[in-house]
């Protein structure tokens, strides 16, 4: 189990101590994924995803491998945190990847998972979780990995946290003129040297996080649970408005938004807050188009559920779109 201060070292790690090639990744993950292979120096290749999972499209992934000279790795990302499909889909890209390859499911928009004696890879070699900004539970920072097959791993080179915010806040600005003039995020991604922005620190204070973890997490949870009730029951009768999976959200409460700029714009100018990740990272680093993470982008509302957004807040929101849906 490898602990450091932010889950994006792991993916630097992996990919920095792994085989020689390109990783696979899929087009709507999010864009410190490729950052930071690009700080690795590793080659990426984006897939779009499945219509129904949401995930990784596989039958598109063995394609793509197929027809690779290397293939160094995949991540599969659990899209929000939701994968119906991932006991089935690990195993099958296991099976299609060249021996040596690394297979890492990413589940930073998941529920941390601290059983990890109990955890099945399902055929991945690591698995990695994340308690950083904006996930499930936020902690402040700390990502966490489980490494199988004594897996090799290279952390990220020293980093004050004043470099690596100083780092981050300039690529967090590029993203932006780049998402808002629909331009790429680099000429050319594949060849850009990359300064280095990941604080990747080895924490060796394991059972001190685990116990945060235990004592945070139920009132975090069921925080969510309470605000995912009065979206649910709120919202469910609009048109306009259809929850994007059956299951019940955690990470955001996601929905499929007509005319979702609009109704973004008039949570804004009420005083609060959604999301509409997220953007193509296939479009921000000039990938082949995917047209079902692009077409998912472009009607998606996460509505926030967190420890940050109250009851009251949610209840407004609820007013908010009973206002915008409703048949004038």
């Amino acid at each position: 189990m490898i602990h450091v201060t932010r889950a994006s070292a792991l993916i630097y790690a992996l990919a920095k101590a792994g085989p020689e090639g390109a990783w696979l990744l899929p087009a709507n993950v999010c864009p410190a994924v490729p950052l930071a292979l690009m700080q690795a120096k590793c080659p990426f290749v984006f897939v779009d995803i499945d219509p129904k999972s949401l995930c990784m499209d596989v039958t598109q992934a063995v394609q793509t491998i197929g027809q690779s000279s290397a293939v160094a790795g995949l991540i599969y990302v659990r899209t929000y945190g939701y994968a119906p499909q991932a006991e089935s889909d690990l195993p099958a890209l296991r099976a299609a990847l060249p021996t040596g390859a690394v297979l890492v499911d990413d589940q930073c928009l998941s529920t941390p998972n601290i059983e990890l004696e109990k955890l099945d890879p399902h055929g991945a070699d690591a698995v990695i979780f994340s308690t950083g900004y904006g996930k499930v539970l936020d902690l402040g920072g700390g990502g966490y990995g489980v490494f199988y097959h004594d897996l090799p791993y290279e952390l990220p080179p020293p980093l004050s946290e004043e470099e690596a915010q100083e780092a981050e806040a300039a690529l967090n600005a590029r993203i932006m003129v780049a998402k808002a003039t629909g331009s790429m995020l680099f000429p050319d991604p594949q060849s850009e040297i990359l300064p280095n922005w990941i604080r990747g620190k080895l924490i060796t204070f394991w059972p001190d996080h685990h116990q945060q973890i235990v004592d945070a997490l139920p009132a975090r949870l069921a925080h969510r649970d309470e605000i995912n009730r009065i979206y649910a029951e709120g919202l469910s009768d609009l048109e306009g408005l259809t929850p994007l999976v059956p299951s019940d959200p955690v990470w955001r409460f996601n929905l499929r938004a007509s005319r979702r700029d609009e109704f973004l714009a008039h949570i804004f100018k009420n005083g609060l807050f959604a999301s509409a990740h997220y953007y193509p990272a296939s479009d921000l680093f000039g990938g082949p188009p995917c047209p079902v993470a692009r077409t998912l982008h472009g009607n998606i509302l996460n509505l926030f559920n967190d420890q940050h957004f109250s009851v009251e807040q949610a209840k407004r929101i609820v007013s908010l779109a009973r206002d915008f849906y409703s048949p004038a």
